[in-house]
């Protein structure tokens, strides 16, 4: 009975704390004439805050996603951009594999 009493008041917190996020994003929605690429864009506010923390490849990948998203980049374009990000990361940070024992 108590297992079932604390899972109703979780469930209840959960629904009050998800609320404010899930009616933002139904606005969204509604002001993007249906477009789904452009309701799952962040608000200013957060994407401000996060843009500190990104590194520029991040950066430049989170970009890509983002027009990928909104339609305004072909798959074949990100896939490209996306790999050539690869290659110059992996040409300014080579990843440090410590050596094999035993071979």
């Amino acid at each position: 009975m108590a297992l079932l009493f604390f899972l109703v008041v979780f469930a209840l917190l959960a629904a009050i704390e998800a609320a404010p996020r899930i009616s933002r994003w139904l606005h969204r929605l509604a002001r993007s004439d249906g477009n789904l690429a452009r309701a799952f864009q962040p608000d200013p506010g957060v994407a401000r805050i996060a843009s500190r923390a990104l590194t520029d490849v991040e950066r430049a990948e989170a970009t890509l996603v983002a027009l990928l998203l909104a339609g305004d980049l072909p798959a074949a374009q990100y896939q490209r951009d996306m790999a050539a990000l690869a290659v110059r990361d992996a040409l300014r940070n080579p990843m440090v594999v410590p050596p094999e024992r035993g071979l």
